[in-house]
């Protein structure tokens, strides 16, 4: 069986990845797995970028160096007007390394306390990168675009999910089911684009 490797050890990503691979014929038999699961538990290149493409493209050559495998990356985060664009690209590990998805949660509901949903504006963006061990890459963007709830919400999903709402609903993330998820997530705005394109070189 053919396989990509995700480079990450964020069984979240993985499984959001698989369902988007399921979608593209050609690469519906492709084994996808973490960087734990290719055996590399203790791969954590520094994420020295200025911005989401560039960790990626950082991500991505990484893993496919190590592994001998195509790969795909993707950096993500999610950006609060009111918070002047934050956590933003330190999402992953705003307020320090090993702060729980639940303290950081309650931490940005904190500072919107009080403020109206007009001025909860925010959205998730997704920088989406494929490399291959001769070192070609492509990269592609996608944004979700919505607000913070008043409280956190639901018990799918992962990281800033329980308190995103997209445009257009009224459940967050982690209120939805992944397939849902998946039809509006950053990450399938970003896939959109970069699978036919990945497609040419696999």
């Amino acid at each position: 069986m053919p396989t990509l490797v995700i480079a990450t050890n964020n069984g979240g990503k993985r499984d959001d990845m698989r369902l988007l691979l399921a979608e593209v014929p050609e690469l519906r038999d492709f084994d996808l797995l973490t960087m734990r699961e290719a055996g590399y538990s203790d791969w954590d290149p520094e994420e020295t970028g200025t911005n989401f493409i560039e960790n990626a493209l950082i991500k991505a050559r990484s893993a496919a160096s190590v592994t001998g495998l195509p790969a795909l990356a993707d950096d993500s985060g999610l950006c609060v007007d009111a918070l002047d664009g934050g956590p933003g690209l330190k999402s992953a590990r705003w307020l320090g390394a090993g702060v729980s998805d639940a303290d950081k949660n309650s931490a940005i509901l904190e500072r919107l306390a009080g403020l109206t949903r007009e001025s909860r504006g925010a959205y998730f963006i997704c920088a989406l990168a494929f490399a291959l061990p001769s070192g070609a890459t492509e990269v592609r963007e996608g944004f979700c675009h919505g607000h913070i709830a008043s409280q956190p919400l639901g018990d799918n999903g992962f990281g800033y999910d329980p308190i995103f709402i997209p445009n257009g609903g009224g459940l967050t993330l982690a209120q939805m089911n992944l397939a849902k998820k998946n039809e509006i997530s950053h990450r399938r705005a970003a896939w959109r684009d970069l699978a036919p394109i990945m497609l040419t070189h696999i």
